[in-house]
C-alpha cells in the first residue's frame, strides 16, 4: 500500500526542518511511496477534506473497507 501520512506544525516551517522533510519525502517517494502531507491550519479547519483524501488513496490502491 505505501501510504504515508505526515502532519506539519509549526516546526516544519523553518529552514531545516522543511529541508529535512523535502529529503524525506524524496527517499519516500524513491521507494514507492505516496506521501500526503497536511499543514496544522488544514488539520484543524478541514479534517473532513483530508478523510476524503485519505480514504480515496487507499480505494485507488485497492483498500476495501470491512
Amino acid at each position: 500500500m505505501n501510504l504515508a501520512i505526515e502532519y506539519d506544525g509549526r516546526d516544519h516551517r523553518e529552514q531545516e526542518q522543511a529541508h529535512r522533510d523535502l529529503l524525506r519525502e524524496a527517499d519516500l517517494v524513491r521507494l514507492g511511496w505516496t506521501s500526503l502531507r497536511f499543514d496544522a491550519r488544514t488539520v484543524h479547519c478541514c479534517s473532513a477534506r483530508i478523510a476524503g483524501t485519505v480514504a480515496y488513496e487507499l480505494r485507488r490502491r485497492g483498500y476495501v473497507a470491512a
